[in-house]
């Protein structure tokens, strides 16, 4: 359906506003390959450009916004 997105809710950990407990960041932070937790900007950029002119022959694609984790996590 044109105009609408998804979300995977199971990346959300991976956020520091989804994530209040302080305890795990450290262990999350290790296995992310950019070494730090994803904000909430993160996400509003990747918006903001998917909604501009610059994105406008990008379709059907899932956009990873995770710090590069998918890459890091071995094919099995």
């Amino acid at each position: 359906m044109p105009g609408c997105s998804r979300v995977r809710a199971d990346s959300a950990s991976l956020f520091d506003a989804a994530n209040p407990d302080p305890a795990s960041h450290d262990a999350i932070r290790s296995q992310v390959p950019l070494g730090r937790l994803g904000r909430a900007r993160d996400i509003a950029e990747t918006v903001a450009f998917l909604l501009s002119p610059r994105s406008s022959y990008i379709t059907a694609q899932d956009i990873a916004v995770d710090g590069g984790l998918v890459t890091a996590v071995p094919a099995s």
